[in-house]
């Protein structure tokens, strides 16, 4: 079963980023990073069905590009969900940074195709 991520498509909507102290930092000066990721593992009674559907998880990445305050928005399937947190909770990104170069934690949402 393959899945598909926007971050991958450098295409990720960090958006309520806050700096160090909790101060608004609208401006973001790149999107995140990933420095590793982990592909969700899905059981094989899903991929031999070929079940498609889509798992939006939100989290937020501290000061060292740890994931963190991970949790599902949505998920077509329970299963799928469980599979991408477990996968997603061990990514980890360079630490993103605001215009004024100050290491912020943005908050992430992730989209994740699962097809």
């Amino acid at each position: 079963m393959k899945t598909s991520t926007y971050l991958k498509l450098a295409v990720v909507i960090a958006f309520g980023a806050t700096g160090l102290h909790g101060e608004s930092s609208p401006k973001t000066l790149a999107l995140p990073v990933p420095t590793y990721t982990v592909e969700p593992t899905f059981s094989l009674g899903q991929v031999r069905r070929g079940d498609q559907g889509e798992v939006k998880v939100l989290f937020r990445i501290d000061e060292q590009g740890n994931v963190r305050d991970l949790t599902v928005e949505e998920a077509t399937d329970p299963d799928y969900a469980q599979s991408v947190v477990n996968a997603v909770r061990n990514w980890r990104f360079a630490p993103v940074t605001n215009a004024e170069g100050q290491v912020i934690t943005p908050l992430v949402r992730l989209p994740v195709k699962i097809n």
